[in-house]
């Protein structure tokens, strides 16, 4: 099981790898003398590891025998994509050609569970005693890691449907899900308000009446790996009728609340996510659910609070 909490761990220990190995050998691709692959990978395209911009695409649900794929470290997106025109994220790793690393296709996990050894190009080839204390270090920071985002994430996850739907909020006809997904380890990003929009086409077929934008999958994590927790607050889209403006409990829980938005049938319209009391975050899968029977999903992208949380953040580093 790979959640966002682990997949952090994960690309820090393969660019911790990367830095600390950068002056440790002057080898190409290839096999060395000691019989080790190696893999070029620069610390530059290491660091690149630490940010994925926001990527919004249509989540297929898994069947009964296939597990989720944010949970095993896959892609869990298909088809459209956001207005940067961004695809999701695909696991798997290069090694053992000289083509550059692509962040697209390059799988952290699957790099820390090869028994080949990754050396970033550099000075001379290190000796058995070094590779195996590097191995050592490495494990014991990876074990230390684990421990510690062990203790203190309580057995608490968020990465869970969210369960606070009612009646009101069911889906009746043919339910599509969009999935979010974000991460940038510079920090933590400490802000309310609006994180990402989600536009909407009200199909001209749909009938007057309460469409649910449902919070389905809630997974944040902040820059020491610790699992963050939220609360879903589901929104709708009004058709021939005037919404109600949607509000948060305020019970000091981290919130995550789609808005409720009013249309006619033709009309396009945005209904936008927002935050309340956000702790901190520096990475997030995101999943919203809709009746595509009567809305048709155009765009989403980042909101207004988000990007200026990015700005200061860049101001910031």
């Amino acid at each position: 099981m790979l959640n966002i909490k682990k997949k952090i761990i994960a690309i820090a220990v393969v660019c911790a790898m990367a830095m600390s190995m950068a002056a440790c050998s002057d080898k190409k691709d290839g096999t060395n003398d000691t019989g080790i692959k190696t893999a070029t990978l620069s610390s530059e395209e290491a660091e690149q590891l630490r940010e994925v911009d926001l990527e919004i695409s249509e989540f297929i649900p898994p069947t009964d025998t296939e597990q989720d794929p944010v949970e095993q470290g896959g892609d869990s997106s298909s088809g459209s994509s956001d207005s940067d025109g961004q695809s999701g994220a695909q696991s798997g790793a290069q090694s053992g050609d000289n083509s550059e690393i692509d962040q697209s296709s390059f799988d952290p996990e699957q790099v820390m569970n090869e028994t080949d050894m990754v050396i970033v190009p550099g000075n001379e080839d290190p000796d058995s005693s070094s590779v195996d204390n590097n191995n050592n270090n490495n494990n014991n920071n990876s074990n230390n890691n684990n421990n510690n985002n062990n203790s203190n994430n309580n057995n608490n996850s968020n990465s869970n449907e969210n369960n606070n739907s009612n009646s009101e909020d069911v889906i009746k006809g043919t339910k599509k899900i969009q999935q979010a997904f974000w991460m940038n380890l510079s920090g933590d990003y400490v802000f309310d308000g609006e994180f990402i929009t989600a536009t909407f086409k009200i199909k001209e077929t749909t009938a007057d009446g309460k469409y649910p934008i449902t919070i389905d999958w809630l997974d944040f994590s902040n820059i020491s790996a610790v699992t963050v927790d939220a609360t879903g607050i589901n929104g709708s889209v009004v058709v021939g009728g005037e919404a109600t403006a949607n509000t948060f409990k305020n019970d000091g829980s981290f919130e995550v609340m789609a808005d409720n938005v009013s249309g006619k049938a033709g009309d396009t319209v945005t209904v936008s996510i927002r935050f309340n009391k956000n702790p901190g975050i520096c990475a997030s899968v995101l999943r919203f659910g809709y009746d595509s029977d009567a809305l048709e999903y155009v765009s989403g992208g980042k909101g207004a609070d988000f990007i200026e949380a990015i700005k200061t953040q860049n101001l910031n580093n």
